[in-house]
């Protein structure tokens, strides 16, 4: 517990204290909150302290109390990194200048540290330099004055303690994406600890490791790519995300370098992997890459609680449980947290679907019908790519007669690029309870099979229908995106989706009834 580790001192690096001058500060266990006789935006810094140090004692007995559920790391117990035999109080910086020189303005909210070069951290090939990182955080009082970004910043000086992912432009996805899971693990059943999810949906187009959300406008999507976290640790295992931190220092104990967060996933074993089925002719090739992205899981329900070493011989597709757990947001812990994160994010919210058009039809298909007599493809405002999802919503307007509790529906899906894997999911969802179902198993195909993929289901009464189309690529290896890459430089996959029976006019669909009915008029929903 928290109370039986090494008491910590308070120390600041004395070179600061000799050219600046002391500090004014509060101590707490764990913490140093300091300030400078500066103005101080007309507040009383002292007061912002006292009702700062009791969030961030919480916040350390969540994230660094290896008792805790929620652990990630002890400041200064990291060996060949920030492990010297010392433990310090982590100082928190309060101020409109922060005590400027040292350490320098503070902005708005920021984590920063200060290098000590001691033999005592020094690893020949991870720390060669022998550089102790004192993380420090650097807050504005109006900052400090939001338990939110407090929790946001102290998780990047957690970060920076375990000594991973850092010194590579390809890791910039994971740094601003687990501060932000950090503070809705602080309280994940708080609608108002939710952040960035619609952001997420609106824009599930784009990969996990993009940090541009458009082009041209720098970095940001960074931030909201979050949920994917929260999914790794609700379905696979419990601690997983933290957990890759800690193997990527690991890692680099050998390799010098740090790798990004998916890269390190795939190589720690924990997702199994890809069965391939004994029919293939010729086999199959059985990728790395396809553990993580590929096929060999049904569905999110399938594996909810339990990891993928421990679910069904047939195994669990961790994307794609993914995919169709972030179609309706079951991506949490418990019902609670799914809850709260449906009370965040309406699932059926009308900017997260992709626009469709008429399709050209063109290719041929496989499901008994042909593709030119209800042919549509997405209108290229939401261009998918390498391994991100687009939606598209299936509404059964008035339900099915009420003398048939279900109807028959068939969705097709073309793939129009070659070189990578496609992967076509439909999940139902009552939006009145929450309540989703398997509409049917995963489908998957590729320009190369020369088949598409087809899902076939029983269309209930009172669900609205989500449709995921995804690709991973074809090949082994995951090449993560570098900082700052634009999303048009990427290569967009293109494919179309045949809805049976046949379209009768643009953007309805006609579902056969169960048991021979006369068919009726349905409405695809492709929102902008």
């Amino acid at each position: 517990m928290a109370g039986e580790s090494p008491s910590c001192e308070a120390w600041e690096p004395e070179e600061w204290v000799a050219a600046r001058g002391p500090s004014q500060l509060l101590e707490s266990e764990h913490f140093c909150v300091r300030w400078g006789d500066e103005p101080c935006s007309g507040v009383d810094p002292a007061q912002i302290a006292r009702d700062m140090l009791p969030w961030l004692e919480f916040f350390w007995q969540q994230l660094c109390d290896p008792a805790s559920e929620l652990f990630f790391v002890t400041p200064y117990t990291t060996p060949g990194w920030s492990d010297d035999g010392r433990r310090r109080k982590m100082n928190v910086y309060l101020g409109d200048t922060g005590l400027h020189p040292h350490p320098h303005s503070a902005g708005w909210a920021h984590q920063g540290t200060h290098v000590e070069l001691t033999p005592a951290v020094c690893h020949a090939v991870a720390n060669p330099e022998g550089k102790l990182h004192h993380s420090f955080l650097a807050l504005k009082p109006a900052a400090a004055r939001s338990a939110r970004t407090v929790c946001h910043e102290l998780t990047h000086c957690l970060q920076m303690h375990t000594g991973g992912h850092i010194n590579s432009e390809y890791v910039g996805y994971q740094w601003e994406a687990h501060a932000e899971y950090c503070v809705h693990l602080s309280r994940p059943t708080d609608a108002d600890w939710v952040p960035h999810l619609k952001a997420f949906l609106d824009t599930a187009h784009l990969p996990p490791d993009c940090t541009n959300a458009h082009d041209g406008e720098g970095a940001g999507r960074q931030y909201i790519v979050w949920p994917f976290y929260c999914f790794l640790d609700a379905h696979v295992r419990r601690g997983l995300v933290h957990s890759l931190w800690h193997a990527d220092f690991a890692q680099r104990r050998s390799s010098g370098a740090a790798r990004d967060m998916i890269s390190n996933l795939l190589a720690s074993g924990e997702i199994a992997p890809e069965i391939v089925p004994a029919s293939s002719t010729p086999p199959r090739h059985s990728h790395s890459l396809g553990s993580l992205f590929g096929e060999f899981a049904e569905v999110a329900l399938a594996c909810r609680t339990h990891s993928v070493a421990a679910s069904s011989t047939r195994g669990c597709s961790l994307y794609h449980m993914r995919l169709q757990a972030a179609l309706t947001l079951h991506i949490g812990a418990s019902d609670a947290q799914n809850a709260t994160l449906r009370a965040a994010a309406d699932p059926l919210s009308r900017t997260r679907f992709c626009p469709l058009v008429r399709g050209g039809g063109g290719g041929g298909g496989g499901g008994g019908g042909g593709y030119a007599r209800s042919c549509w493809r997405p209108d290229g405002s939401r261009p998918l790519k390498r391994c991100g999802f687009c939606c598209h919503q299936l509404v059964i307007e008035g339900a099915v007669a009420e003398v048939e509790a279900e109807a028959e529906a068939v969705v097709e899906l073309l793939p129009l690029s070659g070189g990578v894997r496609y992967f076509l999911a439909v999940v139902g969802f009552e939006p009145h309870t929450g309540h989703r179902h398997r509409a049917a198993p995963l489908a998957h195909a590729s320009v190369e099979d020369g088949r598409p993929a087809i899902v076939a289901w029983r269309a209930k009464r009172g669900y609205s229908y989500l449709i995921a189309v995804s690709s991973s690529p074809a090949d082994d290896d995951f090449a993560p995106l570098k900082w700052g890459t634009e999303p048009a430089s990427l290569p967009t996959l293109r494919y179309e989706l045949a809805l049976q029976p046949d379209a009768i006019q643009p953007a309805t669909l006609c579902l056969r009834p169960h048991g021979g009915c006369k068919p009726m008029r349905r409405r695809l929903q492709s929102c902008v």
